[in-house]
């Protein structure tokens, strides 16, 4: 059973992440560094991981080796940000669930492991980790004072149209090191009124 873990628990996890590991807080976040120097993880790149096995990455039951689709890794500098993060995040909030892993011996003890974690159980990891790299990779203070001096720039949410909108996303991507839909995903969670005011801006 996979246990809840609420969202103000996993931003704290973030943030002691990035005090211990990065406290300057400058972005984007070296993450690939932080996992390798600081981590000791070896990231790897695996060639048609995706294809074959639909997930972007991975880590293995030694906690010692992040795996990354090597297409993605190559091509996908922001995408695999986030990946190592994610995988990061799984290292850090779940360890307890992880260590039954290391105990597996044998490919068939690998495979009943996996079968006896529920989809709903499986979701809710992804979800968790997922929300744990968005912790990391844009610090709570840091993303605030990033998006409202480019409102301020754009005379503010009063004036925000939606053509600006691509102006912020594009300036998020840049400042943080993300792809457009981590920065767009980030921006709705923590700004949906900005959203909601630009489509009354909206001209249209």
């Amino acid at each position: 059973m996979v246990p809840y873990i609420d969202n103000d628990t996993i931003f704290h996890k973030a943030n002691d992440f990035l005090c211990k590991y990065h406290v300057s807080f400058d972005c984007p976040i070296p993450i690939d560094l932080i996992a390798e120097k600081n981590l000791g993880l070896i990231i790897f790149p695996i060639t048609n991981l995706e294809r074959y096995c639909e997930v972007h990455g991975g880590i293995s039951k030694d906690f010692k080796t992040i795996l990354v689709d090597e297409k993605q890794y190559m091509n996908q500098e922001c995408r695999t940000r986030f990946t190592i993060a994610h995988e990061i995040g799984h290292l850090i909030l779940h360890s307890g669930l992880f260590s039954e892993i290391s105990k597996v011996s044998t490919n068939k003890e690998y495979i009943d492991f996996q079968n006896h974690i529920s989809i709903d159980d499986h979701r809710k990891l992804e979800i968790q980790a997922n929300f744990f790299a968005e912790e990391v990779l844009f610090p709570k203070d840091v993303f605030r004072e990033t998006v409202e001096k480019i409102i301020g720039e754009l005379g503010g949410i009063d004036k925000l149209l939606p053509t600006d909108l691509f102006l912020v996303m594009s300036t998020l991507e840049k400042s943080f090191g993300v792809t457009g839909i981590a920065a767009y995903n980030k921006f709705k969670r923590d700004y949906p009124e900005v959203l909601d005011r630009v489509l009354v801006n909206s001209p249209f």
